[in-house]
């Protein structure tokens, strides 16, 4: 069986962890005492806006740790035509649920569906709790009703966008033991159609802002049973995206999973990431961006035991611009992680995907970059050549000239500090002559303390290479010389009476130490 490529089910938003399945048109037909349902699914979201330039932290965690609370709700104001529509539903349910007539139950449930999920006017979840149905909807996940496929698919798919709902709609779902009912529903059925909506409820329930959920699910071994099946029957390319999706919920937030529960999940990523769909590779390489977040010597060892380094550093030149700064984003963490693994890094070449993303149109992009090799070369870096010969130092200066971005001027140049503090003096002359000492020395006019920081820093760092090589210019510091031929030296004075503390201490102390002897003499 061939896994259809072309599929162009709906999509969960990569900016949303929550999320309401859409309408598709369906039509019920008897036929040979079976119950069809013919689905034609409409394309959900648009493409998310990943332009921001808060941090994955601000993003996610800033909330992570948040007990559930109980959110008082404002009455529904229905008018008489949806209060009378509603009665007869809540009617026809239950005649239907006591008839055991599985059709009109069917027929019922993708009338509230619908309701809820209208793009016009949609009814809120809570509606479905105050006909006091849901316990009733959750007795049709059980074991009980497991040869009414297409009614528990159906029953799924409702409790899915009643999930994406508020938190008190997701709340009361939770309190009613969803989690452990859809667990065994997963557990004991082989419906894909049923297990695409089960996961897509979870993924909303996990997105919540609270871990707790995120920890109920866990514990109940849904990430492992997902893992597993994956692995079995090839699949939908909406199942997959659904899967990847969850799968980036579950491992998020802090306190970070513990490592058991997650272990098993990097074998189904490096499959995951090689399906040619980009939603499937930027949830997947979302989920690692969350596991290689700590850099923690498990974690790192079960990506690269599962020979995820290639593919990650493959990603990076991906033309998706989500799909690239995930996979910086990755590389950045594990750049945090051991000197053999830079190493590593280096060897899968890295450094010849650099600088195209360094000089990208997409800011974030550029930012990500600036992170990821800031991480390199805070790490005992002695690959030097690397970025000379790819060209990534030629991209930094320019960043830290040029860039309309005011903090990524200040990352370049923090990279720049970062490369000369760790070169040898044949690199670091490299770099003074390709313009990194007149980048500095522009950037210490700025108003911006944090490009100042930096540029006073990495300034420091190209003069003490100057000092290491008196010998060989005559005794004199050649760095220190061109800038007081130039008059330069000025700049680094006037800011000592600058009105941050640190920048004045850092501006007395550069000046004193380079310029006061060369001034002299």
């Amino acid at each position: 069986m061939q896994t259809d490529l072309t599929n162009t089910e709906q999509t969960p938003s990569l900016s949303l962890t929550k999320n309401k399945r859409d309408e598709f048109l369906v039509e019920i037909r008897k036929k040979k005492s079976q119950m069809i349902l013919l689905k034609k699914r409409i394309k959900m979201f648009g493409s998310p806006n990943d332009q921001q330039s808060t941090t994955m932290q601000e993003e996610i965690f800033g909330y992570a740790n948040q007990e559930p609370q109980n959110i008082p709700q404002e009455p529904l104001e229905l008018s008489p035509e949806v209060k009378a529509k509603l009665k007869e539903v809540h009617d026809e349910f239950y005649n239907f649920l006591n008839q055991q007539n599985y059709v009109g139950l069917i027929q019922v449930i993708q009338l509230l569906r619908e309701c809820i999920s209208s793009k016009t006017d949609p009814l809120p979840g809570r509606v479905v709790n105050d006909m006091e149905m849901l316990p009733h909807l959750l007795n049709l996940l059980s074991d009980k009703f497991a040869d009414e496929k297409d009614l528990q698919t159906e029953v799924a798919w409702l409790l899915a966008n009643i999930s994406a709902g508020t938190s008190s709609d997701t709340q009361v779902l939770v309190e009613m033991n969803i989690i452990p009912v859809m667990a065994h529903a997963l557990r004991e059925t082989v419906n894909d159609d049923l297990h695409e909506n089960i996961m897509w409820a979870l993924a909303n329930i996990s997105g919540e802002n609270t871990l707790l959920y995120r920890d109920q699910i866990l514990q109940e071994g849904i990430l492992n049973l997902i893992v597993k099946e994956l692995g079995r029957t090839p699949k939908k390319i909406v199942y997959y995206r659904i899967a990847a999706w969850l799968i980036s919920n579950l491992v998020r937030g802090e306190p970070f999973p513990p490592f058991e529960r997650v272990e098993n999940t990097f074998a189904a990523m490096t499959h995951l990431i090689d399906y040619p769909d980009e939603t499937i590779q930027q949830y997947t390489l979302l989920g690692l961006t969350y596991l290689s977040e700590e850099a923690k010597e498990t974690h790192i060892k079960s990506i690269s035991a599962n020979s995820l380094i290639t593919k990650i550093v493959q990603s990076i030149s991906s033309k998706d611009e989500k799909i690239a700064i995930n996979a910086v984003k990755v590389a950045g963490n594990l750049a945090k992680g051991s000197k053999r693994l830079i190493h590593n890094l280096c060897d899968y070449e890295i450094f010849k995907a650099l600088p195209k993303v360094l000089i990208s149109q997409t800011t974030n992009l550029r930012r990500q970059a600036c992170i990821m090799l800031s991480n390199l070369l805070a790490n005992e870096f002695d690959d030097h050549d690397y970025i000379e010969d790819y060209g990534s130092l030629e991209a930094l200066i320019k960043m830290a000239l040029n860039d309309e971005e005011t903090d990524i001027k200040a990352q370049a140049t923090l990279c720049l500090k970062k490369y000369l503090d760790s070169a040898s003096n044949e690199y670091a002359v490299i770099a003074i002559e390709r313009g990194a000492v007149e980048v500095f020395l522009q950037n210490l006019q700025a108003s911006d303390v944090k490009l100042l920081e930096y540029s006073l820093g990495a300034f420091y760092k190209a003069l003490e290479h100057g000092d290491k090589m008196r010998d060989k210019n005559g005794g004199c510091n050649f760095v220190a010389k061109t800038i007081i031929e130039n008059n330069y030296h000025k700049l680094v004075e006037g800011l000592q009476t600058h009105p941050s503390e640190d920048i004045a201490l850092q501006a007395e102390i550069l000046y004193q130490k380079f310029f006061q002897q060369d001034l002299e003499l």
